[in-house]
């Protein structure tokens, strides 16, 4: 198929639509409601726009990876169809939507008049309404007001009005189906818009594009995680009714305690995880001293933030993130020699290691810190930390697994759990019995393991069919939760995308020259959320940013060979 040149338009449009996508993902952390509308009303459209009118212009080259992305999507479209995540009405505005875009390119990206481009014009105009009606109608009943409607006067008034009770009822079904089509839209618009990159597009524009998208995840990240952090030295949590949940410690002067933001530590880890690398990213592409000063002051919150997070798949993801970076080094110092690549992976290990052991380092020095300046002396902070300390003795004694909290080891000295239960324990924690049972109930449900149950609760089916997991809200596994969710095409689908992935991302990231100096970050990135994506459900099925870093971040690997060296 000829390919045409991706046009500036289109390429803005798409990186205004990735920008979009990230800041409005940190709404969700302070209105859900807000994040739920402005995914559904405007992303989806703006998607649809977006792919329709690259693959109607010709802008895409149908290569294996761009198949398999837009099969994964169809996949787990087609399992949300079938599980009712997905209405038919809403399945044909999709249809009208990439209808009306290639139509409308078709019409009106070329001038002339003849008798077939103006029935293509009249098709355009056709189906411009009906999409409009269609919506249109959508949108009013939605919000309960399909009494506006014409031609939903008589049907609503033929049930009489609606109590308050029955009304409430229909929003919240109605807020649940809309909650499915996010998680929907967010992951299949990560994957097409965010993962196809037209292999003509001008490399100058792509780094611009992921300096933004990098300064749109860490930059807001830093926001949330700076206050929390700082909760450490004052010894006070951060309450108010306009957050979700309380930031920092838990406790009023329990320093040692794991800080929360974003609903839970792990959470916080993550976001620090991939702050640090996209800030990274950044400082590798700027010259300016104050900018990579400031760069290099947020890497250091972010580092501290995920010490006390007290994550270990965080720690273990950052290790392995600086571990590659530090291959990278070895690999191009010692070009052209013998054993480099095993003096690469002895480097890459020696990483990992010291930086576990920098980051718990990290840890017990703030704490020590916080300590001594006071800030939980008059909460009596030595006494309670020794209380704290001998319940998590007992329950280490009882199972090592149960370590969630730091461990006190001499005169108030704590160490972090990672040190104290073994960072390997992270494959366990629970976690082991939640796959146990997810992957027991899709073996004895072989539909459900074939198509998928779509963007609905798993946990409540699992729960349903294996009763003790209530804790859990998802898989704990991207993987497992791709095959829970879309089902064995789109995990079949979304390996083989990886596979595909393998070769270019090595080439970048031991490759020595190239037009963005900050490209071999991109490798790092998908390395490090799929390291952390065995043990949670980040990648693939989730309405979550890092879908967006990770499948622009293999789009750029699959689009490498296009930007030229300098």
């Amino acid at each position: 198929m000829q390919m045409r040149t991706a046009s500036r338009g289109w390429l803005w449009a798409r990186t205004l639509y990735l920008l979009f996508a990230a800041l409005l993902y940190w709404v969700s952390c302070l209105n859900w409601d807000a994040y739920l509308y402005g995914t559904v009303f405007v992303m989806a459209p703006w998607a649809v726009l977006l792919v329709a009118g690259s693959v109607a212009r010709r802008q895409l080259r149908w290569n294996a990876y761009n198949i398999l992305m837009f099969a994964a999507a169809g996949f787990y479209a087609l399992a949300a169809l079938r599980n009712g995540n997905l209405t038919p009405r809403g399945l044909l505005v999709l249809a009208l939507g990439i209808g009306t875009v290639w139509l409308g390119v078709r019409a009106f990206s070329a001038g002339g008049a003849s008798r077939r481009r103006a029935l293509t014009r009249a098709g355009f105009f056709l189906l411009a309404a009906s999409l409009a009606v269609l919506l249109a109608t959508v949108i009013c009943e939605f919000f309960g007001h399909g009494d506006w409607l014409p031609w939903g006067t008589r049907r609503v008034a033929s049930r009489g009005a609606r109590s308050a009770n029955s009304a409430a009822l229909l929003l919240r079904s109605q807020k649940r189906t809309l909650k499915g089509l996010t998680v929907l839209t967010y992951a299949c618009g990560a994957m097409l818009v965010a993962g196809i990159v037209p292999e003509d597009a001008d490399a100058a524009h792509l780094r611009r594009e992921g300096m933004l998208l990098c300064l749109a995840v860490a930059v807001p990240g830093l926001v949330y995680l700076a206050p929390a952090l700082a909760t450490v030295f004052t010894g006070r949590p951060i309450r108010a009714e306009w957050l979700p949940s309380v930031v920092g410690i838990q406790a009023e002067g329990l320093v040692s305690d794991r800080i929360w933001a974003l609903m839970h530590p792990n959470k916080a880890a993550m976001l620090a995880v991939a702050g640090i690398f996209c800030a990274l990213y950044v400082l590798r592409g700027t010259r300016r001293r104050w900018a990579r000063a400031l760069l290099a002051a947020m890497m250091v919150v972010d580092a501290m933030a995920l010490a006390h997070c007290q994550s270990r798949t965080g720690d273990i993801a950052l290790g392995v993130g600086l571990g590659a970076l530090a291959f990278r080094g070895v690999w191009l110092r010692l070009a052209g020699k013998r054993g480099r690549a095993v003096a690469g992976l002895a480097a890459w290990a020696l990483a990992l290691a010291l930086t576990v052991l920098l980051v718990n380092g990290l840890y017990t020095a703030d704490v020590l810190a916080a300590t001594r300046l006071g800030a939980s002396a008059e909460n009596n902070f030595a006494e309670r930390l020794r209380e704290e300390a001998e319940r998590k003795r007992a329950e280490l004694e009882m199972d090592t697994s149960a370590s969630d909290n730091p461990v006190e080891v001499a005169d108030g000295v704590v160490v972090s759990r990672t040190l104290a239960a073994g960072f390997l324990d992270v494959f366990s924690n629970g976690r082991d019995e939640i796959w146990r049972a997810g992957a027991d109930y899709l073996a004895h449900n072989p539909m459900d393991l074939l198509l998928g149950m779509g963007s609905g609760d798993i946990m409540e089916r699992v729960n349903d069919y294996d009763p003790g997991h209530n804790n859990a809200n998802h898989l704990h596994n991207s993987f497992l939760e791709t095959l829970a969710r879309g089902g064995a095409f789109m995990l079949i689908a979304l390996i083989w995308a990886l596979c595909l992935l393998a070769r270019p991302a090595a080439r970048m990231l031991t490759d020595a020259g190239g037009a963005d100096p900050g490209a071999p970050v991109f490798p790092v990135l998908i390395g490090v959320l799929l390291a952390i994506s065995l043990v949670e459900a980040l990648l693939f099925t989730d309405a979550a940013v890092y879908n967006l870093l990770f499948f622009y971040a293999a789009g750029r690997v699959m689009n490498a060979r296009t930007l030229p060296a300098n």
